[in-house]
């Protein structure tokens, strides 16, 4: 499972009714990243529309963690809103066979705060900017340099750093986000299942299984810290803290 380029499917969005606006988070060091669209184009007098491709340039916003935040839009027209296909290409890697039918109406914000439509240009810089992304109105999470010894959570024994994917998650029980999240927050969100896993600074998500195939990452690799208590930890970029419980049964069947 690639992780070098990953789409970030609640920050992305079809807002205004035609403009898709997308999120995605590339490993550093990213030199370009392209939003590659596949368009069906009605053709006069034939039934069956015509596919053309169109490449959109992104624009890197900020730097989290070990990746790059990079945004692109592109005006749509009332056909192609729901069937259009997108990939999201940097060098060899790439996060493809997107749909916009799969997106929202309105993009999240990176620390779970409101939503909001993106406004960025469809121009790259080479370089990282600030680290506040103008196109969610918030404060990314800052990232530490190194992981703290192992996170002690009551009721719960650590399980460690392990991967996950924006389009295959692990766990699918319930999730949320929050500028305030933390291990506590996370534990109590998910009380009654079996586990529970904090990503990216500010995301939850619980389950009683492993919905999708997971794999032990090195400790480095979560290295974000949790936007509500920066002495905490919480995971990366589809990189999650793992958290198991102590109870013999789950109370949550779900």
């Amino acid at each position: 499972m690639q992780d070098s380029v990953m789409l970030q499917a609640p920050q992305s969005c079809v807002t205004g009714g035609q403009t898709l606006a997308v999120t995605a988070a590339v490993r550093s060091p990213a030199t370009s990243a392209n939003l590659v669209l596949t368009l069906k184009v009605p053709r006069d007098g034939i039934i069956t529309p015509d596919l053309q491709t169109q490449t959109v340039a992104m624009t890197q916003k900020s730097t989290l963690g070990p990746y790059s935040i990079v945004t692109g839009t592109y005006t749509l027209s009332s056909d192609q809103v729901k069937t259009t296909k997108f990939d999201i290409t940097s060098g060899q890697s790439s996060d493809a066979f997107k749909s916009t039918g799969d997106l929202g109406t309105a993009c999240g914000s990176l620390d779970g705060g409101g939503s909001t439509s993106s406004t960025s240009s469809v121009s790259i810089s080479s370089r990282p900017t600030s680290t506040t992304l103008r196109t969610v109105t918030a404060s990314s999470p800052t990232s530490s340099t190194s992981s703290p010894s192992t996170p002690t959570v009551t009721g719960f024994d650590y399980q460690g750093c392990y991967t996950d994917s924006s389009s295959a998650r692990v766990l699918t029980g319930k999730s949320t986000s929050s500028s305030t999240m933390n291990y506590k927050t996370c534990a109590s969100y998910c009380s009654g299942y079996t586990y529970w896993g904090v990503e990216f600074g500010s995301q939850c998500y619980c389950g009683n299984s492993f919905t999708n195939p997971t794999t032990s990452a090195p400790a480095s690799d979560c290295s974000t810290k949790c936007s509500g208590d920066a002495t905490q930890v919480c995971g990366a970029g589809n990189r999650m803290n793992l958290f198991k419980s102590n109870q013999q049964t789950p109370t949550n069947a779900t």
